[in-house]
């Protein structure tokens, strides 16, 4: 199984710390996907887990990210945590284009170049709870919890948590409804 996903994966960057709790062929990793874990970081897969084509995964500087049971990742995603988690829980959907960024720059301080400012520790990590949507092309930046069964509507940018079983479109997202 091991020597399928490396064929499969365009680049994979310190494949040690790619943990998979079922090497069997119940997890699926499309042609182009990327993995990133270096020194203390890690990427954990659980079983029946779907990676797309195209799909860029980043655990940087001690990040994690964990992927539950049952979770579809779709082409041209990218999950990011640097030195925060990103946890995606069992059974949900991540539709094409998806972004998941766990940290952002400081840009406060006008005196320093911002790639110069350390990353914002006010707002860290991304929870995704079981059962979510997450249509094509959305956003979700740090610090942010989606509740289980969640839906987050195409194109749509999520800066605040999300309670169970919400549905939120827009920029910055709303919650429109509840799934009944």
């Amino acid at each position: 199984m091991i020597k399928r996903i490396i064929k499969k994966a365009l680049l994979l960057y310190a494949f040690k710390n790619v943990r998979t709790n079922n090497l069997d062929a119940s997890i699926h990793v499309g042609k182009y996907t990327f993995f990133r874990a270096r020194d203390k970081s890690l990427i954990d897969l659980a079983e029946n887990v779907v990676i797309n084509n195209y799909v860029s995964l980043y655990a940087d500087d001690d990040g994690i990210i964990e992927i539950g049971k049952g979770v579809f990742i779709g082409d041209y995603s990218t999950l990011r945590a640097t030195r925060t988690i990103i946890s995606v829980g069992a059974n949900s959907m991540i539709a094409q284009g998806v972004k998941l960024i766990s940290t952002n720059h400081n840009y406060k301080s006008k005196a320093m170049l911002i790639h110069e400012q350390d990353i914002d520790l006010d707002k860290i990590g991304i929870v995704i709870g079981e059962d979510c949507w997450l249509a094509a092309g959305s956003v979700i930046l740090p610090g942010v919890t989606l509740g289980k069964g969640v839906v987050v509507g195409a194109n749509a940018v999520v800066t605040k948590n999300v309670p169970d079983y919400a549905v939120v479109v827009g920029v910055p997202a709303k919650v429109i409804a509840y799934r009944k």
